[in-house]
């Protein structure tokens, strides 16, 4: 998967409501899809450890499904709510490059990805997919708002 660029974002995210909790890390990233098609990715993943339980169990309940196999990619239950700058899911707020607001409109939806671990601060989205053991993908529909 080519990656052309990761945006570690400074401080965390926080989501404010049942079932979960925490504080999350976002990566939004321009990289190919299954098909060999350029896609916005978005990576949430925990701060630190102890919220591993909640993520999955919250990305399920989003439409997503686990793993990453061969079947195609659901459609999310949740939308994402993209304007320049920022992109919004369900009240966690995260702020994304214009390159990756741009396709994300174009496309009309964004590859969503719920990771069950921390990321290390030196790795990048595409190095912890390839590490992470469980991990939750889906299809999120974008609507723009500005």
């Amino acid at each position: 998967m080519r990656s052309s660029h990761d945006d570690r974002l400074d401080g965390s995210t926080h989501w404010f409501g049942a079932p979960l909790m925490a504080e999350l890390v976002a990566a939004a990233w321009v990289a190919e899809d299954r098909n060999g098609r350029e896609a916005a990715h978005l990576l949430l993943t925990p701060t630190s450890t102890g919220h591993e339980e909640g993520l999955l169990p919250l990305a399920a309940g989003w439409g997503l499904a686990s793993g990453g196999g061969d079947d195609p990619m659901p459609f999310a239950t949740v939308t994402a709510y993209v304007n320049p700058l920022m992109v919004t899911i369900e009240g966690v707020r995260l702020p994304v490059r214009r390159q990756w607001t741009s396709l994300a409109r174009n496309r009309g939806q964004v590859i969503l990805i719920v990771g069950d671990r921390p990321r290390p601060a030196d790795e990048d989205a595409v190095g912890y997919l390839a590490t992470v053991t469980h991990f939750s993908i889906g299809l999120v529909s974008v609507a723009s708002t500005g």
